[in-house]
């Protein structure tokens, strides 16, 4: 338990969603949010980050990483 906090997800369900090449991805260099390039992205190991999604009409718009201390 890094820095004496944890997070703890209700559902162990896992929901896959679609993402297109035109979503913004906000993230961390530090403690402080960059654009993110979608090819980078999707080809990234992913396990151990966290990210906001925000949803528009169904369609991911918006990918944003969550500080963690």
């Amino acid at each position: 338990m890094p820095n004496g906090f944890y997070i703890r997800n209700a559902s162990e369900e896992i929901k896959r969603v679609k993402l297109e090449t035109d979503v913004t991805i906000a993230e961390l260099n530090g403690a402080r949010h960059q654009q993110g390039d979608y090819t980078s992205f999707i080809s990234e190991e992913l396990m151990d980050r966290l990210f906001h999604l925000t949803f528009v009409e169904g369609k991911v718009v918006l990918l944003e990483e969550q500080y963690r201390p």
